[in-house]
């Protein structure tokens, strides 16, 4: 019962958490240009990713377990990264035409150590290790493959647009 209850309440508080977290990366993201095309842009890939973990999850059958909870803030604070130095990137290019390459560089050989790193966990014995390295493996990938390739793409349709 304790194990249970324990279990449900932290759930709970891990909902309320999240939310509260995207509305402060939300409010942050906003600081930075006040500018709201921006600030949706760069959420954009924190919050895909979050929503293609939480489909990959139901589709492979994969519980959340304490785990995965845990695992869930890594991703989205890895996420957060990534989609602030390319929207970084891509504002400072105008005056560095140079800078999203660096951004995407740094941003390529973190996700390349990272990613190899947990699908190692892939190949574990225990249910609740797997599960953690198919999450935070599916997190990861979306994260760079949506702020390193489609981010771009969008910010410069809108600035097509404006053009």
């Amino acid at each position: 019962y304790y194990t249970t209850d324990t279990l449900s309440q932290l759930n709970d508080d891990f909902n309320v958490l999240q939310w509260v977290s995207m509305l402060f990366v939300l409010i942050v993201l906003f600081s930075f240009h006040f500018n709201i095309k921006h600030t949706l842009l760069g959420f954009m890939p924190i919050l895909s990713s979050w929503l293609i973990v939480l489909g990959a999850m139901v589709i492979f059958d994969v519980r959340f377990n304490l785990i995965n909870i845990i695992i869930s803030t890594f991703i989205f604070g890895i996420g957060v990264d990534y989609s602030i130095f390319v929207m970084n990137g891509l504002i400072g290019g105008k005056e560095n035409s140079r800078l999203l390459g660096y951004h995407k560089t740094a941003i390529f050989f973190s996700a390349f150590i990272l990613i190899v790193t947990v699908s190692s966990m892939l190949f574990a014995e225990h249910p609740a290790i797997k599960s953690v390295g198919f999450s935070t493996l599916v997190g990861m990938i979306s994260a760079v493959v949506i702020s390193y390739v489609v981010q771009p793409a969008i910010f410069r349709m809108i600035n097509k647009n404006k053009e």
